[in-house]
């Protein structure tokens, strides 16, 4: 027979046994003390309120829920990002993750948040059974195998020091967002702790061929591989994010970076050598906690500008 699932939020030594459990899927590689020390001083997992279900005190499922203000649909509304749900191997197969997710969202919803969102790795019909709706969310990539085979740009890129150059940074986001009906809105707080986040991110200014500033970019760097985390434009139109685009291919290639992927977009008019796919994972999907909402087509289209940055 099923036990009984007691879900709470956290305590310390619960967020710790739930750090332990998901070592097995969200390692990195690291060591189990070592995923526990990173976990404990991480900026992204100590923003999130943990939850925990707990049968006989053990805690068998957890799950992050990280605050989020989004913009939806010309209103500004609280929301949740869920991330890093899981279960223990022995417990599977009997709900307590719906139960664990169920719980949360009523926990939330009575705080006055309107919207749950996550980011599936696995088939989405998974959640779509407990009402998350699924969006657009594309995959931009570029390989580079010679570099003859990549055109010189009209826009460059210009390394730059975030914290000194932050209120344009800031100005450029909301900028590209100004025609969008959902993402995601980011105060003063929230911009420092994306800076926190993932800190040896590398950060550009974009610049045309008269010496303008067109906006940023933020990259991750790993090897001979750049992940497009964050970009602002100071026009929102989609000509600047092809050239944006291209930009990024010419400076990468110059800088011996042989595949670029990222959260982009797809281009209205295609760009040789600059392929886009529906994300196989990191699915974007929404559940509206706010029965006055409404989940429209645009909403959907327009999820697929949601900055990896973001994601939890």
């Amino acid at each position: 027979m099923t036990k009984q699932l007691v879900c709470s939020y956290a305590n310390q030594d619960q967020k710790l046994a739930a750090y332990r459990n998901v070592h097995e899927f969200w390692s990195g590689g690291r060591t189990l003390e070592e995923h526990l020390q990173w976990r404990s001083t991480s900026p992204q997992h100590n923003r999130a309120n943990w939850c925990v279900g707990c049968i006989d005190d053990q805690v068998v499922v957890s799950l992050g829920s990280y605050p989020i203000q989004l913009h939806w649909d010309g209103r500004q509304v609280a929301g949740i990002f869920i991330g890093a749900v899981h279960t223990l191997p022995a417990f599977r197969g009997h709900g307590y993750a719906p139960q664990l997710l169920a719980w949360v969202e009523e926990q939330e919803q009575q705080q006055g948040v309107c919207v749950s969102g996550l980011f599936s790795d696995i088939d989405p019909n998974y959640y779509g059974r407990f009402g998350y709706e699924q969006c657009e969310g594309w995959e931009m990539s570029i390989k580079i195998k010679e570099t003859a085979d990549v055109p010189a740009s009209e826009w460059q890129l210009q390394p730059i020091d975030p914290q000194q150059q932050l209120a344009k940074i800031q100005d450029w986001y909301e900028t590209a967002q100004q025609n969008l009906s959902v993402w995601v809105v980011r105060d003063d707080d929230y911009w420092q702790y994306m800076l926190a986040k993932s800190a040896t991110d590398q950060f550009f200014l974009l610049v045309d061929g008269q010496q303008q500033e067109q906006g940023y970019l933020r990259v991750h760097s790993h090897d001979e591989h750049w992940v497009v985390q964050d970009w602002g434009l100071a026009a929102g139109n989609p000509d600047d994010l092809a050239a944006m685009m291209d930009a990024i291919r010419t400076s990468a290639c110059q800088q011996g970076v042989t595949s670029i992927v990222g959260w982009l977009p797809r281009l209205e008019e295609p760009l040789d050598g600059i392929d886009f796919e529906l994300r196989p994972q990191e699915i974007t999907m929404f559940k509206r906690l706010d029965a006055s909402l409404s989940l429209s087509a645009k909403i959907v289209e327009d999820s697929a500008y949601l900055r990896e940055i973001d994601h939890v």
